[in-house]
């Protein structure tokens, strides 16, 4: 073999040797850099919606099985660990974290037995998952009925969950309308369907989980399971709903205040007009009073008068018995003296007759 040709083998075999060191190298150096691009793809836009989702690659190829255990215990260091305390499972997508808190929630209310502490509990749960006010009050309505069974209990606890946890768990391409939708229609049939995009699975991932969040910890692992900029787009949805809220309060509290003027002059007329009528309840009150008194000061003197002709007509009447009694005694002696003078007469009848009988003979 020529020289020349030995020269170009060996640089060829120089040259690959070369290649294949700046290769590993570059591999080498990439490869962390490629990681710290796939955490900061994971920071902005966190968990995979589901076991299909690609991520922000927009690949055929499901991003949550490049979540190593290593990257999901550095991410959720402080955010409530994963898996979390109790758990075996790791938590790889936001369906997951979502399915993990219904769970969770229900083993929670299922520990409450007093029916006050379950009602507190559903109302600080999915109060703040209102999007209107009339959506707001509707739940606090539906919460509040004191004239609920046990049965009414538990149907409305299906129906918060399946209102808020069903729909951000749906996979299907529509779903059922928000609450607040065919409230603020005030006709539910009106309402159709609506169809949902990953986009909107999201949206609504992320305002259940922003709006579950009480404690920083529990706001550091919203942040980390949707991402950077659902948790930012969700805070400023929220702050402009609340800000919708307020000025819905703000005139609502003018209209009042408005009213109340009006019901305050009405009312104070209404109370001036009242005193002016105690007033003359009162004078006339005062007259009864003055009257009542003089009555029974007659009231007194016509009793003074009745115990008075009350001993009169006693003694009156102990005379007419006296009288009575002698009357009675007068009478029978005349029943007795008028019952001799009949029998007397009967005998001088009869001596009369007898004295005829005896001077007729003599006459013949």
């Amino acid at each position: 073999m020529p020289g020349f040709a030995k020269f170009m083998a060996f640089m060829n075999v120089a040259i690959a040797c070369v290649f294949l060191f700046l290769a590993t190298k570059d591999f080498n150096t990439r490869r962390p850099w490629a990681y710290d691009v796939f955490r900061s793809e994971l920071d902005i836009h966190g968990l995979p919606l589901d076991q299909k989702d690609s991520g922000p690659r927009r690949v055929a190829y499901a991003l949550w099985q490049d979540l190593e255990p290593d990257t999901l215990s550095k991410m959720f260091a402080n955010a409530g660990g994963n898996p979390v305390k109790g758990s075996s499972n790791y938590i790889k997508t936001q369906m997951e974290e979502v399915e993990r808190l219904r769970d969770q929630l229900t083993a929670d209310l299922e520990k409450l037995k007093d029916e006050e502490d379950k009602r507190a509990r559903l109302r600080d749960i999915f109060l703040p998952l209102a999007l209107t006010l009339e959506e707001r009050d509707y739940w606090a309505q539906r919460i509040n009925d004191k004239d609920l069974d046990q049965r009414g209990m538990e149907k409305l606890q299906k129906d918060l969950f399946d209102d808020y946890f069903g729909r951000a768990l749906s996979q299907a391409d529509t779903v059922a309308p928000e609450m607040s939708d065919w409230l603020a229609q005030k006709n539910p049939k009106a309402v159709k369907p609506e169809e949902q995009t990953q986009m909107d699975r999201r949206q609504r991932i992320a305002h259940l989980l922003y709006n579950l969040g009480r404690s920083a910890e529990e706001h550091t692992r919203t942040m980390v399971v949707i991402g950077l900029k659902a948790y930012i787009a969700e805070a400023e949805s929220q702050a402009a709903r609340l800000r919708e809220m307020s000025l819905r309060v703000r005139l609502t509290m003018l209209d009042e205040r408005s009213l109340f003027e009006v019901e305050y002059t009405r009312l104070t007329q209404r109370i001036l007009a009242l005193v002016e009528e105690i007033e003359r309840k009162k004078y006339f009150y005062t007259g009864q009073q003055d009257i009542k008194k003089r009555a029974a000061e007659l009231v007194k003197i016509r009793q003074a008068d009745l115990e008075e002709l009350n001993g009169k007509l006693g003694k009156a009447a102990h005379e007419i018995d006296l009288a009575l009694q002698l009357q009675r005694n007068l009478e029978e002696r005349l029943f007795e003296t008028q019952k001799q003078l009949g029998e007397a007469q009967e005998k001088t009848q009869e001596m009369e007759r007898f004295i005829r009988g005896l001077e007729v003979p003599n006459r013949r």
